[in-house]
This record gives C-alpha cells, sequence and structure tokens, in this order.
C-alpha cells in the first residue's frame, strides 16, 4: 500500500507536464497560424481531416489516462496490479 501514494503525485506531474508542454505548442501554432499565410490556407481546406485527427489524439489520452488511473488504483495481487507495479520499478 506504500506505493499508492507515491505513484499519485507522479502521475499527476507528469499530467501537468503534458499540459503545460501542450498549451505552450497550441499558443506557438496559434501565433504561427496568424503569421503564416500557407499553413491558413493548408488548415482551411483540411479542416475535417484536422478535426477527426485532434479527436482521435483526445479519445486515445483519454482512454491512456483511465487506464493509468484504474491500474493506480488497482490492488497488488490483480494482474492490472502487477503490471502497474512492473511499470512502476522502471522509474
Amino acid at each position: 500500500m506504500s506505493s499508492i501514494p507515491k505513484s499519485r503525485p507522479l502521475l499527476l506531474a507528469v499530467a501537468v507536464l503534458l499540459l503545460v508542454i501542450s498549451l505552450g505548442e497550441l499558443y506557438a501554432l496559434f501565433t504561427e497560424y496568424q503569421n503564416n499565410f500557407f499553413l491558413r490556407e493548408y488548415v482551411s481546406e483540411n479542416s475535417a481531416s484536422i478535426s477527426i485527427r485532434i479527436l482521435g489524439l483526445l479519445v486515445l489520452g483519454l482512454g491512456a489516462g483511465s487506464l493509468t488511473y484504474l491500474s493506480a488504483r488497482a490492488k497488488p495481487t490483480s494482474r492490472a496490479g502487477l503490471m502497474s507495479r512492473r511499470i512502476l520499478s522502471f522509474a
């Protein structure tokens, strides 16, 4: 049980790091979008394809986050618990 409280701050730290990096990249893309005619033209022509890719990445991220959360809460003797302990041993 002592590894469960240690893993939650690690997961929170990784989530915050990814959030900050994602927001920074979004800001950089937005400012480049305003200044680049070719990027504006590409986005306007391919907006449906870009939206589908964004939705796919969002679903993939939510799925990975939920699996991580479930494996962090699993009992140490269960299959998910053994897998999460093995992954945490690499850190």
